[in-house]
């Protein structure tokens, strides 16, 4: 029988007849058609259920593009048609009526691996609907692929002049920029990328890594912490469907002031400009000057020195000797504004309740108190155990910090000496076996946390302000 180009021939179970040129019509048994194994797209099709309802109404509008690997029985999708060919092996399996049985296909001759997955590619690339998370792995994957074929590592220029020669265009920037999604972002944020991340936000979050990363090297060069290992943090607590790029820059932000001991307003300048790809340096904070030598003291024979008998004037008279007192409340009515402060103290004690196993406990107060407050108990006590110990510590100072608890006094009042050890340690005021207890990381945050809380106080007292009155 010959094998006109022009007829749908109906296919027998067996070796499949491979075309020596292509495509050549085809009728075959959805389950002797395999779904393409490399697919691009990861994720169900969000039109499955419009594309199945579609071919139960009018059956398949098109036919498939298939192809066989040597030495295999069964056929593969060659170029598109997954969603199509599950659908087909869905309503055949719940219904069985024949006409989901078999399929008009396009039988294509065999070439290599990464023929049928760039195939795949420009299919998905043509309907515009492939998330960019699964482009950028295809894409990588076909470079493996190639890089198989022709024994020999691709750069990222070769692999754009390889992907156009086979008809997918793509410039080397869009290469690099899919290999720090899946190398770097997918261990990070995978929620936010399989949600639907595109490529501007992706590009973005690579920006501000990079320039968060120039910020921490320039201001906190001592940090026994690394950037990446504070973004990959921060990344991951902001995973999630509805991605928010500007809450994880502000993030950053807070990080680099609170470790370098500047302003918000300065780092955030900062930073925007290294976004904009411009430098703006402020100097670091100079050193607190060691304390000044006890003044000697004053002798029975200075008291009545000339110039300063009875009734005189005393040049260091009390109006001079409490100017140290009048410039400090000056500088803290001039200083850091209150809500940046609270800012400050809500980042620490999220820090802190983060280590300590209650994240979950800190909500933000904004314009009012400290901050922060504490929602939730204090962690139960147990025996001998020394992590439990510094959580329940950590508990109780930010408890003392946030001034507010949504937990009723009464059960406060009943879980505080709960623990042996802890309330002994209270009772006896051993603050310092409290202390000695906390990791040296936590200790510097708590030391951070009561600094800023007592700069909060005074700054208020000095402009007047009540810091739990509402602002109007």
């Amino acid at each position: 029988m010959s094998r006109s180009p022009q007829a749908a021939l109906p296919v027998t179970p067996g070796d499949p007849w491979i075309p020596a040129e292509g495509p050549q019509p085809m009728q075959v048994e959805v389950e002797r058609i395999k779904c393409y194994e490399r697919n691009p797209r990861r994720l169900e099709n969000p039109q499955y259920d419009r594309i199945k309802a579609s071919i139960r109404a009018r059956g398949m509008d098109q036919p498939l593009f298939i192809t066989c690997r040597p030495g295999e029985s069964d056929y593969i999708v060659q170029a598109g048609g997954n969603t199509r060919l599950r659908i087909l092996k869905e309503l055949h399996a719940h219904t069985g009526e024949s006409r989901y049985a078999r399929v008009h296909c396009l039988l294509r001759p065999w070439t290599c691996e990464s023929d049928v997955l760039l195939a795949h590619l420009r299919e998905n690339e043509l309907r515009g609907n492939l998330p960019f998370i699964d482009k950028a792995q295809a894409v990588l994957e076909a470079r493996t692929l190639l890089e198989e074929e022709q024994g020999s590592p691709l750069t990222q220029r070769a692999l754009e002049a390889r992907l156009r020669e086979r008809g997918y265009s793509i410039t080397h920037g869009r290469i690099s920029l899919m290999e720090y999604a899946v190398t770097t972002l997918v261990p990070w944020i995978p929620q936010a990328l399989e949600a639907g991340l595109g490529k501007l936000q992706v590009a973005r979050l690579r920006a501000l890594h990079r320039a968060g990363a120039r910020l921490w090297k320039r201001y906190c060069p001592d940090c026994e912490t690394a950037f990446d290992a504070l973004f990959t943090v921060l990344c991951r607590r902001y995973d999630g469907p509805d991605w928010d790029g500007a809450a994880l820059q502000g993030a950053v932000e807070v990080e680099i002031a609170l470790e370098a001991e500047l302003g918000l307003h300065t780092v955030r300048t900062a930073l925007d400009a290294e976004l904009q790809g411009r430098i703006v340096t402020f100097p670091l904070p100079e050193p607190e000057p060691p304390d000044p030598p006890p003044a000697p003291a004053r002798t029975q024979a200075a008291k009545t020195e000339p110039g300063l008998e009875s009734g005189s004037t005393d040049p260091a008279g009390p109006e001079a000797r409490d100017l140290p007192y009048v410039l400090a409340e000056q500088a803290l009515a001039e200083g850091p504004d209150l809500n940046q402060l609270r800012d400050r103290i809500r980042q620490l004690a999220e820090r802190l309740a983060e280590r300590g196993g209650f994240a979950g406990q800190v909500r933000p107060l904004t314009d009012l108190g400290c901050g922060f407050v504490l929602d939730g108990n204090p962690p139960e006590p147990a025996e001998d155990c020394e992590e439990e110990f510094c959580s329940r510590m950590l508990w109780w100072q930010l408890a003392a910090c946030a001034e507010m608890s949504q937990v009723p006094d009464d059960v406060l009042a009943s879980r505080r000496f709960q623990d042996a050890a802890f309330g002994t340690a209270i009772e006896v005021q051993d603050l310092a076996r409290l202390w000695r207890s906390l990791h040296e990381q936590d200790w510097n945050d708590l030391v951070r946390l009561m600094d800023a809380y007592r700069r909060l106080h005074l700054g208020a007292e000095a402009r007047g302000q009540a810091l739990w009155a509402s602002t109007p």
